[in-house]
């Protein structure tokens, strides 16, 4: 998130034999970003409202203009149970279009 403003959501699934990843806009469409490998990517289940609403909450408690949020899916909700970080990983593989658009968020 920047300064509150929730531009992309990255659901992962992990399993004994790897990682699959989905991204979401802000809205829950599904998108893709370039970052990982077409056999690598899953449609997920998306992420909650209250999810999205709580990664606002403590983006705009920080004082830094980025915010990783990581939460963990539960049986019954979403949870914070990851951590909470300034630094973006990978922001330089991303495609032109979410590089653009994470950058006028950052702006």
């Amino acid at each position: 998130s920047f300064y509150g403003e929730i531009v992309l959501v990255l659901e992962i699934e992990r399993s004994p034999s790897g990682a699959k990843y989905c991204f979401y806009d802000a809205k829950g469409n599904v998108t893709d970003t370039g970052l990982y490998d077409p056999g690598d990517l899953f449609v997920g289940a998306g992420f909650s409202q209250d999810a999205l609403h709580s990664a606002v909450k403590v983006s705009l408690s920080m004082p830094a203009p980025f915010m990783r949020v990581d939460f963990l899916l539960g049986d019954r909700q979403s949870i914070f149970g990851g951590e909470i970080t300034s630094t973006p990983v990978y922001f330089h593989l991303y495609n032109s279009y979410w590089d653009r658009i994470m950058g006028l968020a950052f702006y």
